[in-house]
């Protein structure tokens, strides 16, 4: 019954997700020994008749430059593909818009709607102008804003980290494309 540093029962988890299909991965938080600080770690799963094999790994802390570089890709990949077909392609967790801890979201201006949440697919039609920081800041608000008036900018707020499950400041940079913004955020702490 060993459970990680957010308090998900760790292995009971990698007997679930493998029950279902013979290959998965997991992310989860643990003690990394090297830094003695408690990471986002990810595990690959292989079940293998009554055994699980697993591989696990720390992920990386995303920078600015990554959380940019990403979005750069997004904003082309729109461009060159659509953004109807674009947000399908955000919309995949395992896609190459998710990386690691920086995954890409859309939302459009007029409707104040998720077209696209690379780490939450489900969100996609919700309201996010509905959505406020743990400080109760309107950071979408912010964000639609941003990219009415000047096309790009930058949003600071107060967020959840799906990795950690740790309430951490956060940073998104984000983009005009069409009628939408495009955007990624990158943890500060």
């Amino acid at each position: 019954d060993s459970v990680d540093a957010a308090g998900t029962p760790l292995f009971r988890h990698m007997i679930a997700v493998t029950d279902k299909q013979t290959e998965a991965r997991i992310r989860y938080v643990w003690l990394n020994r090297k830094t003695n600080h408690v990471e986002p770690k990810n595990a690959w799963l292989h079940r293998e008749g009554e055994y699980i094999l697993g591989v696990g790994y720390y992920s990386p802390h995303a920078t600015a430059i990554d959380a940019q570089k990403l979005l750069g890709d997004a904003v082309a990949y729109a461009i060159k593909n659509g953004l109807s077909s674009a947000t399908k392609v955000f919309n995949d967790p395992r896609g190459a818009f998710v990386r690691n801890d920086l995954y890409v979201f859309a939302v459009n201006l007029d409707s104040g709607k998720f077209e696209a949440h690379g780490m939450n697919p489900a969100w996609t039609g919700t309201d996010a102008l509905d959505l406020h920081d743990v400080e109760g800041h309107a950071l979408i608000q912010e964000m639609i804003n941003q990219a009415r008036n000047k096309g790009t900018g930058v949003v600071d707020y107060v967020w959840r980290n799906p990795v950690t499950n740790a309430v951490e400041r956060k940073r998104s940079f984000i983009q005009r494309v069409d009628n939408s913004l495009l955007g990624v955020g990158y943890y500060l702490d």
